[in-house]
């Protein structure tokens, strides 16, 4: 992968340089689905799982979660049952009535290379 920037720089002869940058970016976590999407009937419970595994390379473990609103979710993690590790999010509406939200789940590792992880939370509920 590579981007380019442009540099205006105070030099006449080369008042504008590109630099380009290219490299390998390596996963330090799979999380599925990436995105929380609540959405349903207020009279259904309405809820949804997300599967955090640490790439074999970089363990790390959940020492706490916030939220960053938390007024329409709930959310809790636990550690997997499924081979693999990794940890289980699970995350509720309790909104009460009809409309849309969004929120953000922010989990806080043991992990100097990524000590938050941020999950983006978007609700719809209908009546």
């Amino acid at each position: 992968m590579s981007k380019a920037i442009k540099v205006y720089t105070n030099d006449p002869a080369n008042s504008l340089m590109e630099l380009k940058i290219s490299g390998r970016v390596e996963d330090l976590v799979h999380i599925s689905p990436r995105v929380v999407r609540l959405n349903g009937n207020l009279s259904q419970n309405i809820e949804m799982r997300v599967k955090i595994t640490p790439v074999a390379k970089y363990p790390f473990s959940i020492k706490e979660l916030h939220l960053h609103d938390g007024t329409n979710i709930t959310a809790q993690f636990r550690p997997s049952d499924l081979s693999g590790g990794g940890f289980d999010l699970t995350v509720i509406n309790i909104r009460e009535k009809a409309g849309r939200y969004f929120d953000e789940i922010i989990l806080k590792t043991d992990s100097d290379l990524q000590p938050e992880i941020r999950i983006n939370v978007f609700g719809n509920v209908t009546e």
